[in-house]
Order: C-alpha cells, then sequence, then structure tokens
C-alpha cells in the first residue's frame, strides 16, 4: 500500500535486474516504471488452486509447479483481458503469474482484477500503467 492505495506486487520479466511495475520513484531506493502496452510482468498472489504434479506439503518447495489448468486464470487490467502465460506455485503458498499488458489503456493508476476459478481478487488493487 502506498499513500493508501493497493498495488498488485509485480515486476517485469525477463530482466536482468528487479524492475517494479510502479510510477517512477514510486518505490524510493527501488527501481520502477509503469508498465507498457506488450510488456510481460510478474504478478505474485496466493491461494491460487492445486498443481500438476502436485506439490509436496510441508516442505521447502526446490522447484516450481505449474497449475493444473491455467485456462482457470483471468486477468483484467481496467476492465480489459491481460493474457496470462503461466501460472506456478514457487514458494509455499506463493504463486507468480506472468501476464502481458494489453494495449489501448489510459494512463495511470488502473485496477487490476485477477481470478481464478472466477473468485475475484480483493476490490481496488491497482497497477500503474503507461497511457497508450
Amino acid at each position: 500500500m502506498l499513500k493508501g492505495v493497493i498495488y498488485a506486487s509485480s515486476v517485469f520479466a525477463g530482466l536482468s535486474s528487479v524492475v517494479y511495475a510502479a510510477a517512477m520513484g514510486a518505490l524510493p531506493g527501488y527501481a520502477s516504471r509503469p508498465a507498457a502496452a506488450g510488456d510481460i510482468i510478474e504478478l505474485y498472489a496466493t491461494g491460487c488452486g492445486p498443481t500438476n504434479p502436485a506439490a509436496p506439503d510441508g516442505v521447502a518447495l526446490t522447484k516450481i509447479y505449474p497449475t493444473a489448468n491455467l485456462a482457470a486464470f483471468e486477468v483484467t487490467i481496467a476492465g480489459k483481458t491481460a493474457p496470462v502465460l503461466s501460472a506456478d506455485l514457487v514458494g509455499p503458498g506463493l504463486w507468480q503469474m506472468n501476464v502481458q499488458i494489453p494495449p489501448g489503456l489510459a494512463g495511470g493508476d488502473q485496477p487490476l482484477v485477477l481470478s481464478v476459478n472466477k473468485v475475484a481478487s480483493q476490490p481496488n488493487v491497482m497497477l500503474t500503467v503507461q497511457g497508450g
């Protein structure tokens, strides 16, 4: 949460260093920039369902476990569908989804909704995007 706004936990995928998907300078001491159309970001969440193969219980994970049903994952940004490219359990209870930013978004903070099996994430989560 920053200045009363809840932001999605997200970084840009495929970079050699960590860059957060957030307004420039929003996170003092950390690199950040708004997400633009076509960018792929890594979103992080909990409670996203089963994996295939099943992840072991009660132990530290030593590898990632992909979702049992990628089609169950849906992301919208400002009401526009954002393709979910992958969804994996990467740590105990921690999921990483790679999501592509759709075109045609207005710049600024836009609502982001993750749904798994039609169950939506908490309301009022934002992602800062570059207009385009």
